[in-house]
């Protein structure tokens, strides 16, 4: 018996089910940035911007994450930048993912979703 094409599992599903979890974790992260008056609209695309990550890191955590630069134009800035959350994050005990700033700033989806879960 086969399987119909349009039930069957595979790239096509797989990009169905990042783009609901990003437009899910857009929202919940919308609630959470309220404070600061960020607007996401593409989660991916936006935490490249290492001012949102760190912003939403800092609303998360209610601490600073410390020094970082504030104005990133370089993608070693904004690289560096993700990594300050990211070591913020790992001092507060969160368990994380194989993830670095490199992941962030080149906006890997699968990455930044199993981070933001």
């Amino acid at each position: 018996m086969s399987v119909p094409s349009s039930s069957k599992g595979g790239e096509g599903s797989s990009s169905k089910v990042l783009t609901m979890q990003e437009k899910t974790f857009s929202r919940w992260c919308n609630i959470q940035l309220q404070p600061r008056n960020i607007i996401i609209n593409s989660l991916v695309d936006q935490l490249k911007d290492s001012e949102v990550f760190i912003g939403l890191v800092e609303v998360l955590s209610k601490k600073s994450v410390g020094k970082y630069e504030k104005n990133p134009t370089k993608r070693i800035q904004l690289i560096e930048n993700a990594n300050i959350a990211l070591r913020f994050l790992l001092d507060q005990k969160v368990k994380l993912v194989v993830v670095g700033g490199s992941d962030i700033v080149d906006g890997n989806p699968k990455l930044i979703n199993i981070l933001v879960w």
